[in-house]
Formats: structure tokens, C-alpha cells, sequence
């Protein structure tokens, strides 16, 4: 096709007028089988390059896009696992902390009971050793009342003793 433009593009710009075939052609069909005996095999040569150089290029494109695919592969793989992975160590992760928020809830009950525990006992024990004071006290208090000698009595003794020293 390019060549039939050319010819015409050759007689418009020449001033040639080629003489025109029945559909259209010019006479271009003896151009064609001159530049066929001139430059065909160079044309055949080169097309055939091309075509090599297609397929070769095709092939490499190929075989790129098939390792690409299975580097894609093996990334979505290894993806896969690492994400596999992550979601055990998570749900690990999830149980040991509810295992140790147990615990801290049993230690925090034990540590609860054992705090009332004691201060029960140890108001127990200081009202015990408080009553016990106390009763010590009023026995004290008891012994020293008896042994005392009350202030009235004292000085009436003593008034006693005063006017039988004056007679």
C-alpha cells in the first residue's frame, strides 16, 4: 500500500503522469517488480530479522511474565504464612493475658481475704487485750482504793491525833 502512495506521490510532485490501471493502480505494478529485483531480498532479510527479533522478544516477555507471576506467588505465599503467623502469636498473646488477668483477680481475692482476715483478727486481739486492760485497770484501781486511806478519815485521824498531843 505504502508503495502505490508513493508512486502517486511520485508522479503528482515529478510531473510524471503513470499510466493507470482499471482499478485505480498506477502503473506502478513494473515499479513494484523493479524495487522487488532491486531491494526484495534486503526487504525479505530484514522482515525475516523482524520476525525473529518479535518471536525473541515475545519469548523474553513470556518467560518475564511467568517469573514475575511466581515471585507474585511466592510473595503472596509467604505473605500468607507470616500473616498465619501473626494471627497465632495475637490469639497467643489474647490467652496469656486472660491467663494472667485470672490470676491477678485469684491473688487479688487471696490478698483481699487474707488483709480481712487479719485485721479481724487483729481487732479481735486488741479488744481482747483492750477488756483485759481494762479489767486490769479496775483491779488496780480496786487494790489501790482499798489500800488507801480515804482523805476525811485522814484528817480526822490526824485532828485526833493533834488534840491528844495538846491535853
Amino acid at each position: 500500500m505504502e508503495s502505490k502512495n508513493k508512486n502517486a506521490d511520485l508522479s503528482a510532485s515529478d510531473g510524471i503522469n503513470l499510466p493507470q490501471s482499471a482499478n485505480g493502480e498506477s502503473g506502478g505494478g513494473e515499479l513494484e517488480k523493479i524495487r522487488s529485483i532491486l531491494f526484495g531480498e534486503q526487504i525479505r532479510s530484514t522482515e525475516d530479522r523482524l520476525a525473529k527479533l518479535e518471536k525473541q522478544l515475545l519469548a523474553k516477555m513470556t518467560k518475564a511474565h511467568k517469573a514475575i507471576e511466581a515471585r507474585l506467588d511466592a510473595l503472596e505465599e509467604s505473605l500468607s504464612d507470616r500473616t498465619k503467623d501473626l494471627a497465632e502469636l495475637q490469639n497467643d498473646l489474647k490467652e496469656q493475658k486472660q491467663e494472667i488477668e485470672a490470676d491477678l483477680k485469684t491473688m487479688d481475692a487471696s490478698f483481699r481475704e487474707a488483709i480481712d482476715s487479719t485485721a479481724s483478727t487483729a481487732s479481735e486481739d486488741m479488744e481482747a487485750k483492750t477488756d483485759a486492760l481494762s479489767q486490769a485497770l479496775e483491779s488496780s484501781i480496786g487494790k489501790i482504793e482499798k489500800e488507801k486511806v480515804n482523805r476525811g478519815q485522814l484528817s480526822e485521824l490526824l485532828s485526833q491525833l493533834a488534840q491528844s498531843l495538846e491535853k
